[in-house]
């Protein structure tokens, strides 16, 4: 086919798969518009339809593309698995197919997930994994910016923080997600952190209805997910209260005298987006529950 609406890189990953999910049921895309790049080449099934992923090869015989979503990128996680020159060297080739898909397709809007940890705030920011992380998202967010100049590319970048909600393919990743599953099993809930850890959190799939919105729009902009801000451990006891949970919260002693976790934008914009594009405010803490609960329940 010479001519896509859409392509997903990352396309198999948690993010990849909500916008498909959107895009063929809210927005009645065919499979068919779409293609869905991973490394591995995977079948993913989305109501009863379903799409092969692809590599960047098999896109030499596209001539152009409406929307490029960038969601490829190795989670942070992934450095502890493979090592910090192999995890660097991988994001890298990434960030490299990226630029060269842009340079090729020239697409009218480019959609990057970006990351809050290129401001290098929070506790932890600065641990070798987390700079790495941090430099690695910056270079991304720089050399797509560079060739979306190039090429006259729209080009949205969103700074991802906190998210909660549908599709959740690795719970342990999210603390909301893993509060959550705990309270589904009536699991104990242990929080071991002495100090305050503070968050924003945004439902998933309201963010990507948005990003969608705004690529209607030929929006072109860089903007900061943000949401619910809640502690830990009263994100803890509002999950346990909701869910009904036989849950048993332990957490320790908070220590008043060391500097609070506090990882949030400050920024007021994606409310506003929100607004503008979608009509709606922020998902409330309840119903962003009820949403990661059904994600992890079916």
């Amino acid at each position: 086919m010479d001519n896509l609406k859409t392509i997903i890189t990352g396309g198999t990953g948690w993010l990849g798969k909500e916008l498909t999910r959107i895009l063929i049921d809210d927005y009645s895309y065919l499979p068919t518009n779409l293609a869905l790049i991973s490394s591995n080449k995977n079948i993913i099934t989305v109501n009863k339809k379903i799409i092969h992923s692809k590599s960047f090869e098999d896109l030499n015989s596209i001539s152009f593309v409406d929307t490029y979503y960038d969601f490829a990128f190795l989670t942070r996680e992934k450095i502890h698995l493979i090592g910090p020159e192999k995890y660097k060297e991988i994001n890298e080739k990434i960030i490299s197919n990226s630029v060269k898909l842009v340079n090729k397709l020239k697409p009218k809007n480019v959609v990057l997930a970006s990351s809050g940890a290129v401001y290098k705030i929070g506790k932890n920011w600065n641990e070798t994994s987390n700079f790495l992380y941090s430099d690695l998202k910056i270079l991304h967010e720089n050399k797509l910016r560079e060739i979306c100049a190039k090429t006259n590319s729209n080009l949205i970048i969103a700074r991802i923080f906190n998210l909660s909600g549908n599709g959740i393919i690795d719970s342990n990743r999210f603390a909301f997600s893993q509060i959550v599953e705990s309270a589904l099993h009536n699991s104990e809930i242990l929080i071991k952190s002495n100090y305050l850890v503070t968050r924003k959190y945004c439902d998933v799939s309201q963010l990507l209805n948005m990003l969608v919105a705004a690529v209607r729009h030929n929006h072109n902009d860089i903007f900061d997910t943000s949401g619910v801000k809640i502690e830990l451990r009263e994100l803890s006891k509002k999950i346990v209260k909701e869910l009904n949970s036989l849950s048993k919260i332990i957490t320790a002693e908070i220590n008043s005298e060391l500097v609070p976790d506090d990882y949030f934008s400050k920024s007021k914009k994606y409310d506003r987006l929100l607004m503008e594009f979608l009509g709606e405010k922020t998902t409330s803490i309840e119903d962003q529950i009820l949403k990661t609960k059904n994600g992890l329940t079916t």
